[in-house]
């Protein structure tokens, strides 16, 4: 059985990769991601279910000071959405070819 999802791409702005491979917010410079998810506003982000419907997992593509769009991720929780998980454009690339290629289908029975 295939565990399967519409998982939302990330729509590209400004945020190339530079000379050493890295997209912006991929470097060291950027600090820890707790510090980068407490700078990013994740109240106002519009916040989507992830399908099929019933599920209680939300994404939001947030936009920071730094001119990049991270992704974000929680759980629909009434009692209080956290953690919340923040991942870079490259991170996201990444895993959305990890899905493409099967990596997370689950074993056949």
């Amino acid at each position: 059985m295939l565990l399967t999802a519409t998982v939302p791409e990330m729509t590209r702005g400004s945020d190339s990769t530079g000379p050493d491979g890295a997209g912006p917010g991929d470097s060291s410079t950027q600090g820890d991601k707790a510090g980068l998810a407490a700078a990013l506003d994740l109240e106002s982000a519009p916040w989507s279910r992830v399908r099929p419907a019933g599920g209680n997992l939300e994404y939001a593509f947030v936009p920071h000071t730094d001119g990049v769009t991270y992704v974000a991720l929680r759980y629909a929780d009434p009692e209080g959405a956290e953690p919340v998980l923040v991942f870079t454009p490259s991170e996201w690339d990444a895993f959305l070819a990890g899905v493409r290629d099967g990596e997370f289908d689950r074993p056949p029975d």
